[in-house]
């Protein structure tokens, strides 16, 4: 297990004295744009790749300290995942006092292929791996916690310490002495400060082949819940009640006319052949679903008289709907009805909460999340609600599964175990998950880890070629 005390970070990060006297690169250079609101911004060192959404940091043999950074206050989440490199140099994650990085405070780094931790941490008893692909940061008042997680599996904690900074610091990216071309991916800086702040929201893209993640759409406002389009060039996303189109490509959003549906929840969702849309909206009776033309229109068609009832799947023949609703009793539960409401069915009865409700491609499942068995889970059962089966076992709280176009995959929000079951809060760290429907038996993979949570997957997001999904993260300016 390696660590360095906070008297040896100068010969680790900067090598030698002489590193003082250097000019390091100023990420920051006042007349430049940020890429995106996080801050960071290319610089001669660290280069933005546009098409992949990395930055990308040739090879040097200069062992000047090279620091792609951003201003940061308060409690925060900085995460990256690491190039595919052996015997590269040294990188990670720095955070220190002034923008240079002359004034360090703590890094997690790659050193010689190993996981080392700096300056001056406790160690948490977790073994450091060479195999590690993900690096966080991670302050929460007055404690900073370094991490890291191998490809799949979830953060371990390895080192923590004491800090006491008001003032701004800055955080990011670090890098020395690097003998090959390294590809830094899913650089994320999420600030966790509620109070007196903007909520800022990230339309993202996950694709299951690179696991590399892409930002489509960031704005300081609050939008939750995509859906990806059948022809795949725009997504449907949620936000103050309205709802609005926005291009896979990028660019200005476009509002969807919903009439007197003004008060848009994020269920919601598109007909097999793209025609219709399926909207929850609540009014003076609580959620109620309806359907209207895909590219909108003034007056929209009620599916569900009694409420409270909240859309969540489509049957593959678009002739039948699945959706959580509470009909004279106390809990909620699921539901089938056609699709122009008629021969509404409860079809779960569990005493607690069954929801996200989706229908496998085969016609021949319902894939939800129930309180079941006492702490929320993945679960499957027949369309008919018998053959119920439990999917997920572990520690954590499962959401929202959805099935990917050929049905080989299923991804699910997944919240830390402190949350409770019957609960899915907006701004907590939350992980997205996926299992093997292949597999006897299947485990479920860490495909990302993020700032979310309610909002960030409720709805059905998978592109049509099954490649990658849509989802929301947060943070706070």
């Amino acid at each position: 297990m390696k660590f360095i005390s906070l008297l040896f970070l100068g010969l680790l990060i900067f090598s030698c004295k002489n590193d003082l006297d250097r000019t390091s690169t100023n990420t920051m250079p006042p007349q430049q744009e940020p890429i995106y609101k996080m801050g960071f911004q290319s610089s001669d060192s660290f280069l933005w790749d546009e098409p992949t959404q990395t930055f990308n940091l040739p090879a040097s043999e200069d062992n000047a300290l090279r620091f792609l950074n951003t201003p940061i206050k308060g409690d925060f989440l900085l995460d990256v995942m690491l190039p595919n490199a052996t015997d590269a140099g040294t990188y990670g994650l720095l955070i220190a006092n002034d923008n240079a990085g002359m004034a360090p405070i703590a890094a997690i780094q790659v050193q010689d292929s190993e996981v080392a931790y700096a300056p001056a941490m406790q160690n948490m008893g977790n073994g450091m791996k060479a195999q590690a692909k993900y690096l966080r940061l991670e302050r929460k008042g007055e404690v900073l916690t370094a991490y890291y997680a191998l490809a799949g599996e979830d953060f371990k904690p390895v080192a923590r310490q004491q800090i006491n900074v008001t003032d701004m610091i800055y955080g990011g990216l670090f890098a020395k002495e690097t003998s090959q071309l390294l590809s830094f991916a899913n650089l994320r800086l999420s600030l966790m400060n509620q109070s007196d702040s903007s909520l800022v929201s990230r339309l993202e893209t996950y694709d299951i082949t690179t696991n590399q993640r892409r930002i489509i759409l960031e704005k300081e406002q609050h939008f939750e819940a995509p859906n990806w389009y059948n022809d795949g060039t725009y997504f449907i996303i949620n936000s103050e009640g309205l709802l609005y189109k926005v291009p896979v490509a990028g660019g200005a959003w476009e509002q969807i006319n919903t009439g007197f549906l003004k008060r848009c929840n994020n269920d919601h969702g598109i007909t097999p052949d793209g025609k219709t849309l399926i909207i929850s909206n609540n009014d003076s009776m609580g959620s109620r679903i309806y359907t209207l033309p895909i590219e909108g229109s003034d007056t929209a068609t009620l599916i569900t008289k009694d409420a409270p009832s909240y859309w969540h799947g489509v049957h593959p023949n678009g002739q039948t709907i699945a959706y959580v609703a509470r009909r004279n009793r106390k809990y909620l539960n699921i539901f089938t009805a056609n699709i122009d409401g008629s021969k509404e069915k409860r079809i779960s009865f569990t005493v607690g909460l069954d929801d996200g409700p989706d229908y496998s491609v085969d016609s021949t499942t319902i894939y939800f999340n129930s309180t079941k068995s006492g702490d929320m889970k993945i679960w499957q059962m027949g369309l008919n609600g018998k053959g119920k089966q439990q999917l997920t076992f572990d520690k954590y709280q499962d959401w929202f599964p959805h099935p990917s176009p050929d049905g080989s995959q299923l991804v699910f929000l997944s919240y830390m175990p402190d949350v409770p079951a019957t609960s899915h809060p907006p701004a907590k760290k939350v992980m997205l998950r996926m299992l093997d429907l292949t597999e006897e038996n299947p485990k479920p993979v860490i495909l990302t880890h993020l700032f979310g949570g309610q909002g960030t997957i409720n709805v059905p997001s998978w592109s049509p070629d099954g490649k990658q999904f849509a989802f929301v993260s947060y943070s706070y300016e």
